[in-house]
């Protein structure tokens, strides 16, 4: 999480490049970060990688922080579907300053 590089995402079978996603620390979220800027294939859309990435990105993130984060924007339905099948809660639209836009907020906290 400390390089804000981004992971590359390999399909188990071939090796093959087919996206990326990255972690981002969130000051204004105590002990949170956020998981976003994830790119899939298009070939890879719909199946199983979107949301085995983003799990395994969860496992790893929460042995460092408490609460994940997703910022969706509020039109983009693929997005926020995908993350409500991780069992994430929407709390409220929050305004991102950086875009302008109006993004849904999900967390997701640490179960002890």
């Amino acid at each position: 999480m400390d390089s804000k590089g981004a992971l590359i995402i390999l399909t188990k079978e071939s090796g093959d490049i087919i996206g990326s996603s990255r972690f981002k620390l969130r000051p204004n979220f105590k002990n949170a970060a956020e998981i976003g800027w994830s790119f899939l294939a298009r070939k890879y859309w719909g199946g199983q990688y979107n949301g085995e990435v983003k799990r395994l990105m969860m496992e790893y993130a929460f042995q460092h922080v408490d609460r994940i984060l997703f910022f969706v924007d509020k039109d983009n339905r693929r997005s926020q579907k995908a993350v409500e099948k991780l069992g994430s809660l929407s709390l409220k639209v929050d305004r991102k300053v950086e875009s302008g836009n109006d993004d849904i907020t999900y967390i997701i906290q640490k179960v002890l």
